[in-house]
């Protein structure tokens, strides 16, 4: 039975002028719904080649979307979680890229804008929200907005909050929480040893060294 179509190497490729009129065609087409949903499963899982995506980035270069359409795209994206496979992607793509003097003009209008409006997500709103723990400088911090020893962004070292805990009072700006095993995310407070100034906990150091020596 003979193939309609003919053989794949045969086949007819669409010239390039071909392809633009159908592009220009279904430039503005809206389509509905279902059809999105279809075209996205019949995409979902789809590799494309390297040779696609530089032409797809290419079509795409300089190309200005509307304010909808980027309210969509933010819509879409939001509270979205990435695999960390995904996460290193993006960030290896974004490496050494330089942000053009206009667009970060832009950027911090928008951001200005934002805050006039009090659109700014923070806290457990905020897209990227962690349940209020973070990392700096290899030790646990944790949000308590109000806390007398937080910092601007209201964020508090974990080990003096297990400490103040365990003592049931506030600690004193000069007082020092100490990790007895060294490791600095281990918060349990029989790992925590307190010191009443900065100075004593550095001459504690001085002596675990002379210990060593």
């Amino acid at each position: 039975m003979k193939c309609i179509g003919g053989s794949p190497s045969k086949r007819r490729r669409t010239l390039p002028e071909t392809r633009k009129k159908i592009s220009e065609a279904l430039r503005g087409r809206k389509f509905s719904a279902e059809h999105r949903e279809k075209m996205s499963e019949a995409l979902r899982g789809r590799k494309l080649s390297a040779e696609h995506r530089e032409k797809m980035s290419e079509a795409h270069k300089g190309k200005k979307l509307s304010t909808e359409h980027r309210r969509k795209i933010s819509e879409a994206h939001r509270g979205k979680k990435f695999s960390a496979e995904h996460r290193r992607k993006l960030s290896k793509a974004k490496q050494g890229h330089k942000i053009s003097p206009e667009n970060r003009q832009k950027i911090r209008a928008a951001w200005e804008s934002k805050r006039k409006r009090g659109d700014i997500r923070r806290g457990h709103m905020a897209t990227y929200w962690k349940g209020g723990r973070s990392n700096r400088g290899g030790y646990v911090i944790v949000l308590k907005p109000g806390h007398p020893g937080g910092d601007a962004q209201g964020y508090v070292y974990e080990q003096r909050l297990v400490m103040e805990k365990h003592l049931g009072r506030l600690l004193g700006l000069r007082e020092v929480v100490h990790h007895i095993n060294g490791n600095r995310v281990d918060n349990r407070i029989e790992n925590l040893m307190l010191f009443p100034s900065f100075v004593e906990h550095l001459a504690y150091h001085r002596e675990q060294r002379k210990k060593l020596t």
